[in-house]
């Protein structure tokens, strides 16, 4: 689902900008996902999951459809200003664009209380790991040494993820600080190439992904206290 909301929205943006960007943008996701795949189905024939045991009896159907309306109204709203703003100024919220899908799939699924930790929470947590691994790249700046720190960071990342090392946080929480690393690392790595200020370009991207954050845990706050205001009048009815 993120893979695809992402190619609804980040093409048109970029089409706006340069049609030649939108189709490199497509060709590459495309690879990426095929790559995805491929690895996900070796790494599962590998080391298969353990049998998860399915509930027998499921939601009514009626209660179930009426939370996807929610989650879906939810995402919806969180992703639909930034993309508006994108298709104005694409150079600024590209990249602020795969941060709010992200932003956009959490918020589906969390609720008033612990959505200000997993919001805004994860997004301080991606940019500390892009710092840390931004410092070590200074040390010895190369390929290799970027492989080799983005594989310790999804290491790192992976082992609270899957439950390796138990943290009180969602594995939602590590996903999404993982993928805000990955998003503030990218443009980092190409100002230092243009030779434009990467601290002030990354400080500017983190405020802007912070203020995100901030407006998706305000949206399902709004939308958490509309949904039990609805519930009651209906309850009293």
């Amino acid at each position: 689902t993120i893979i695809l909301v992402i190619a609804f929205t980040v093409i048109p943006v970029a089409g706006v900008a340069d049609q030649a960007l939108a189709s490199v943008l497509a060709v590459a996701l495309a690879v990426g996902l095929g790559t995805g795949v491929f690895v996900g189905g070796i790494s599962h024939a590998l080391f298969p999951d353990a049998p998860v045991a399915f509930p027998t009896q499921s939601a009514p159907a009626r209660a179930a459809l009426a939370e996807a309306n929610w989650a879906a109204l939810r995402a919806t709203l969180v992703v639909l200003p930034v993309f508006v703003l994108a298709l104005g100024n694409p150079g600024s919220y590209l990249a602020a664009i795969i941060k709010t899908v992200t932003l956009g799939q959490q918020a589906s699924s969390a609720d008033a209380r612990t959505a200000g930790r997993e919001l805004v929470g994860s997004t301080f947590m991606g940019a500390a790991m892009a710092a840390l691994l931004w410092f070590g790249l200074t040390l010895r700046p190369n390929l290799w040494m970027l492989m080799l720190w983005m594989a310790a960071a999804a290491l790192w990342t992976g082992a609270r993820l899957f439950g390796v090392k138990s943290t009180s946080l969602a594995p939602s929480f590590w996903s999404n600080a993982l993928v805000t690393m990955l998003i503030l690392l990218g443009p980092a790595i190409e100002d230092s190439a243009n030779g434009k200020d990467v601290y002030t370009a990354s400080a500017i991207r983190v405020g802007l992904f912070v203020g995100v954050a901030l407006y998706a845990w305000a949206t399902v706050w709004l939308l958490g206290r509309l949904r039990a205001s609805r519930s009651g009048e209906t309850a009293s009815c």
